[in-house]
């Protein structure tokens, strides 16, 4: 009695490869006798149930082939097994079922009595010793693995669908699939599939498979259907295995995953070796080392994350076909260090929440990234690096670790968090809000922001000689809560001037603080116009020698600060000659005094702050204020000076408008 295999091979590279080879299941041992089933329902050790009234031992091949039910619940040892029309349905009892050389589930071509071929496993054990073959031509060949526990011996195989034009199935609900051999769906033209687990399911449904993996091969169709459980490639005595999905031209192989964890993270998974291939992960997670698609000739090759996680060492394409990654939602993880993480494919598209966890490790990302609705989410302590052109329509953010960008992003707003830092020489086409840490450039470079940017946190430059970084806001800088870092990294600071950041326009007169700014420069926010530069210090200026006399220094030293908070800024202060570190006096205030038609506005320029242009100001409404100027309008300007202290009073009239007036007092402070 013949029990077919074929083994296939495929190129790559010009490179002939052997999948797997089992000629020990080409035929069972020829010396065995065949002993065939003949009654319509009963148990296996009833010699009764069999031809000749002998039970088949370990020197015999049973055959069920009347389309009769044979039921196993005893131990027993037997050469061959075959199933070509009839139901077997082995349960719990004893040692198990052991089969020396062939098993066979399915008629082919020259067997006698053909028919649908179901084997049932239901909490019993099943050694398969030369490896089990699925497979049948116009009628169904099914492996039922309800529970319990197949072994496929290491160097075979569980072969579902096996020869030109017949099918195989296999469904794992339960149980453990033991396959210290290989596994081949859908191969030499045929079509095969297996089902492990059931959604919505708490069973332990698991199979592992230690030599090569093949779903659809040499002109054939295989399916991997996933609802629950777990799969795990577990290369110890075959390490150059792989899983392979679409093996020759004309070939397919799909993956579909609704739950459970599919591991293989210690060989590669090649989708297109020739043929195509599809893998959509509908829930669940996927673990593997590298993935290629499209590994080589004209294949075609899709994968598809739909709101699940997938760890991976990198992502590439070999072959000349279609390499597409669709990443609808979910979180793509990085299992090593790598530099060419995800490269080289037709199309990489972002659609919906996708978080990409470089976990600890630094990976780079070439591949341009397009954009279906997508955002990214950075997560890990590790540091991702975009060199590609990519677009997210619903922004990118960096939750934690390091983004280094030196490619171009188009999205609304690029966020960064409070334990977050963005580096990079790149371009983001939209805004930039910073709560963390932002470095332009990478070590010395330039970073441009086409819209708004807000930094909330630290602008880190660094100064390298005479260059330093660069952050380019073509629209509104806001540094209102900038925290300044300038360290210089090789050499000394030589450069007259250090341009940090230009601007369209700035909020924000100065930053909040300042860290390791080179000795002997100070900071210029209108650096020959709209530029903010560290520039050489100069000679003081009379507000700094003023602020300086009480002590004050970074943020507390500034003409629009309140270090007392009395509710007037230091330059204000200056102008008045009141103490910056204690709350200003209502005598040391401008007076106010209401005439019958007019204001009287009284206040005093000390005489070291003649420097200060004071301006006052009225308003009806608070929203719209006018100057007053000496003899325009009826107003008048007064201003007497004390001989001896230098300093002036002006006193300031303004006739009544209206039934209301405020009035302010302003110090432009050089």
């Amino acid at each position: 009695m013949n029990f077919p295999y074929s083994p296939f091979s495929s190129s790559r590279h010009s490179t002939i490869w052997a999948v797997i080879s089992f000629s020990a299941l080409a035929s069972m041992t020829l010396s065995a006798a065949d002993i065939t089933w003949s009654a319509t329902d009963g148990v296996f050790a009833d010699s009764g149930n069999w031809a000749g009234g002998v039970v088949p031992g370990a020197a015999d091949n049973a055959i069920l082939n009347n389309a009769g039910t044979l039921r196993l619940s005893s131990t027993q040892t037997i050469n061959g097994l075959q199933i070509t029309s009839g139901t077997m349905i082995h349960t719990a009892g004893g040692g198990g079922l052991t089969v020396n050389t062939g098993f066979r589930i399915g008629a082919i071509t020259g067997d006698t009595g053909v028919g649908d071929a179901v084997y049932q496993l239901d909490n019993a054990i099943i050694t398969a010793g030369t490896g089990l073959s699925i497979s049948s031509k116009d009628y169904l060949a099914k492996l039922d693995l309800v529970n319990g526990m197949i072994t496929i011996p290491a160097g075979q195989a569980l072969i579902i669908g096996g020869a030109s034009g017949e099918t195989g199935e296999a469904v794992e609900q339960g149980g453990f699939l033991n396959g210290l051999g290989g596994l081949k769906i859908g191969t030499e033209g045929s079509t095969g599939s297996y089902h492990l687990g059931s959604l919505n399911s708490t069973s332990g449904a698991a199979m592992v498979v230690g030599d090569d993996v093949v779903i659809g091969a040499s002109g054939g169709s295989g399916s991997f259907l996933m609802d629950s459980g777990s799969f795990t490639k577990n290369i110890n005595q075959f390490p150059n295995s792989t899983i392979s999905l679409g093996v020759g031209v004309g070939s397919t192989g799909e993956v579909i995953q609704n739950g459970g964890v599919f591991v293989n993270n210690n060989s590669a998974t090649r989708m297109g070796v020739g043929g195509d291939a599809t893998w959509t992960v509908n829930g669940g997670q996927v673990v593997f080392g590298e993935l290629v698609l499209g590994y080589s000739g004209a294949s075609n090759a899709t994968f598809t994350l739909n709101n699940s996680t997938m760890t991976t060492t990198g992502i590439h394409r070999d072959s000349t076909g279609d390499a597409i990654l669709n990443l609808n939602g979910g979180t793509l993880m990085a299992g090593a260090d790598s530099l060419s993480f995800l490269t080289g494919l037709d199309q990489a598209t972002i659609a919906g929440a996708v978080t990409i966890n470089t976990q600890t490790y630094n990976v780079d990302i070439a591949q341009n990234l397009l954009d279906d609705n997508g955002s990214i989410s950075k997560t890990g302590s590790g540091t991702l690096t975009l060199t590609g052109e990519s677009s997210l329509s619903a922004g990118v953010s960096v939750d934690e670790g390091s983004l280094i960008f030196n490619g171009t992003l188009v999205t609304p707003e690029l966020h960064v968090s409070s334990v977050g830092l963005l580096q990079g020489n790149g371009t983001i086409d939209g805004n930039l809000n910073v709560e963390g840490f932002v470095g332009p450039g990478q070590s010395v470079g330039t970073m441009q922001v086409t819209g708004n940017a807000v930094i909330s946190g630290d602008l880190e430059i660094d100064i390298n000689g005479s260059q330093s970084n660069l952050l380019v806001v073509d629209g509104n800088l806001d540094i209102s809560q900038t925290t300044l870092d300038a360290m210089v990294i090789t050499g000394t600071a030589d450069a007259p001037a250090y341009v940090i950041a230009t601007y369209g326009s700035l909020t924000g007169g100065h930053f909040v603080d300042l860290l390791r700014i080179p000795e002997g420069y100070t900071v210029d926010y209108a650096y020959e116009g709209n530029q903010i530069a560290l520039v050489v210090a100069g000679e003081e200026t009379p507000f700094e020698s003023w602020a300086a006399g009480y002590s004050l220094e970074g943020a507390d030293s500034a003409a629009d600060a309140d270090p007392d908070h009395d509710g007037v800024m230091n330059g204000v202060e200056f102008l008045l000659g009141t103490d910056p570190t204690a709350p200003t006096s209502n005598e040391e205030m401008p007076q106010l005094t209401l005439g019958d038609e007019s204001l009287t506005y009284i206040f005093k320029r000390s005489a070291q702050a003649t420097s200060v242009e004071p301006t006052v100001e009225v308003s009806e409404d608070l929203q719209t204020w006018t100057t007053i100027e000496d003899d325009t309008n009826g107003a008048s300007i007064e201003v007497d000076t004390d001989s001896s202290t230098g300093d002036e009073t002006w006193t300031v009239t303004i006739p009544m408008a209206g039934t209301k007036q405020f009035v302010r007092l302003r110090a432009d402070v050089p």
